[in-house]
């Protein structure tokens, strides 16, 4: 499994457990896009409050702790570091409702992002020994 993957079906067990039915299973999708991971949460058939920001909110809470715990089994924590969520809402008097979120499992310095085989990334190794003050 990517690691991808394995944050699409985290995201997916947060939805049914947080809806408290086994109907979100499957709604979550996942693309990549210019190294950019897009995971979309389908609620157009959920009865819901409709507050985005407080399933967000609680969303991030429940990725980040899991990204915690989760960390040392990804293969390439700098592309999941930073995710973007789309949920996508039913339409309202024909107007699209669609929200996207930016979501920070953890954060990086500005140097694991080059690409310069000078510099090159570092190891997880590495991240782990500068220790947790990166993590969100």
């Amino acid at each position: 499994m990517t690691d991808n993957e394995i944050l699409r079906e985290a995201i997916e067990l947060f939805a049914v457990q947080h809806f408290d039915t086994i109907e979100m299973s499957g709604t979550v999708k996942q693309e990549t896009r210019k190294n950019i991971n897009y995971f979309s949460l389908d609620l157009n058939n959920k009865e819901w409050d409709g507050d985005i920001e407080k399933l967000h909110h609680s969303l991030s809470k429940y990725l980040t702790e899991w990204a915690r715990q989760n960390m040392s089994g990804f293969s390439n924590y700098v592309a999941i570091s930073n995710i973007t969520i789309e949920y996508l809402l039913p339409e309202k008097d024909g107007v699209i409702q669609n929200k996207s979120k930016h979501l920070t499992l953890f954060y990086l310095p500005s140097y694991y992002f080059h690409d310069s085989k000078e510099k090159g990334r570092r190891s997880l190794v590495k991240l782990k020994t500068l220790g947790s003050k990166y993590l969100v």
